[in-house]
């Protein structure tokens, strides 16, 4: 396999590696179509029989995720299918991706890039890419609905187009020509279940591809909190989720994107925490003692939360945007001290921003101090000293 420069890394780091080239030959104005071409080059040397079987594999798990068709356009697509209408899908893609989702949707033609092969092998070349302006070239019929999401040079060479798509540049291109049908964009929907093409068994993959996917995030919490973001890789997510690499790849791109999610997943769970003290319904400062408590509880016990603090730490390390730390927190703490001033529980002179602000810096960071000296086993300790010194009256229950 040979993209462009540079020594290619192992096994390990061959896709993120791949990514980051094809990435940054596209930020450099590359063409899409050199892109397209170098994108290909990566299969060099790749078995044409195995790849058509990953392809069928991935489809398979694909589709059973309810989001992976837009309804609108299944809909259409089913539409024209009972009025007679032959289907063509037109992508740069090849045919590994494409026949899987032909077949499904019952498409007669597939006109796709065609690499080239040599014995059984692709030998990283492509004839001509179908991309940019080449699949217009491909395209000469009057009375076809085509759905393109490859770009606007087809339009001009179909009958009435309809573009389903959230990229400007395709619906500002149909507007200019007369008698197109355009969709505004929008949000992709979830797909109508009555509508959207549905393998018989598509209920028992999603529940398997929710499964497989949570067996990650979890591998990877583990990973991280244990090792950290640096040293982890992978492939030892996948060795502890027990399942292979490529199914780690099926839902997430990266080591990056396992990181997002991760830290998503402990905001989310701290969020959770948050609600359940408010839906109690205790008073202000009980529910301000509540949250730290619970809050250390999970510190102390919950791989999922010590795995998205350590990522915050680490955050400088990771190519990715994290969710801003504290932020929420602070505000529930600032809420409910608000109340508790208004209603004469704190001191006239106390300023509960200031406090929550204090509360909050004292807690995560007697976390940390806990993690390390202690493995957090005195952490809810730790929490009723802050509560002690800050706030006298949460800690001694009084509200």
């Amino acid at each position: 396999m040979f993209i462009g420069p540079g020594t290619p890394p192992g096994p390990e780091g061959r896709y993120e590696w791949i990514a980051g080239e094809l990435r940054e030959r596209a930020a450099r104005g590359a063409r899409r179509e050199d892109v397209n071409r170098a994108y290909y080059r990566a299969y060099a040397g790749e078995n044409v029989a195995e790849t058509a079987a990953l392809g069928r594999e991935w489809f398979s798990l694909a589709a059973a995720d309810p989001g992976f068709f837009i309804a609108s356009t299944a809909a259409e697509l089913a539409r024209h299918r009972a009025a007679g209408a032959e289907l063509a899908l037109v992508s740069g893609s090849f045919a590994p991706c494409l026949d899987p989702l032909a077949e499904h949707i019952g498409a007669r033609h597939v006109l796709c890039s065609a690499p080239v092969v040599r014995e059984g092998r692709y030998a990283g070349e492509l004839t001509e890419p179908v991309i940019g302006e080449a699949p217009g070239e491909c395209m000469h019929a009057d009375e076809h609905h085509w759905h393109d999401s490859s770009g606007h040079a087809t339009l001009p060479d179909v009958g009435p187009p309809l573009t389903i798509h959230s990229r400007r540049y395709l619906s500002r291109s149909a507007r200019r020509m007369d008698s197109m049908a355009v969709e505004p964009s929008a949000p992709r929907p979830l797909p109508d279940r009555g509508t959207a093409p549905r393998h018989r068994d598509t209920g028992l993959k999603q529940q398997r591809a929710v499964r497989t996917r949570g067996q990650v995030l979890d591998a990877a919490a583990e990973a991280f909190a244990t090792r950290g973001f640096p040293t982890v890789t992978v492939q030892d997510v996948a060795e502890l989720a027990g399942v292979t690499k490529g199914a780690v790849y099926f839902h997430f791109a990266n080591k990056e994107a396992l990181a997002l999610a991760v830290a998503e997943e402990f905001y989310h769970l701290l969020g959770i925490i948050g609600q359940e003290v408010k839906d109690a319904g205790l008073p202000p400062l009980a529910a301000v003692a509540q949250l730290l408590t619970r809050t250390a509880v999970a510190f102390r016990d919950e791989t999922m939360v010590q795995a998205g603090a350590r990522l915050q730490i680490e955050r400088s390390l990771i190519g990715a945007e994290l969710p801003m730390p504290y932020l929420g927190y602070t505000e529930s703490v600032t809420g409910w001290l608000r109340q508790a001033h208004e209603a004469g529980q704190l001191p006239g002179s106390v300023n509960p921003e200031a406090t929550a602000r204090v509360l909050v810096s004292a807690f995560f960071g007697a976390q940390h101090m806990s993690w390390v000296l202690n493995d957090r086993a005195d952490i809810a300790e730790r929490v009723r000293e802050i509560l002690t010194a800050v706030v006298p009256a949460a800690s001694a229950g009084k509200a």
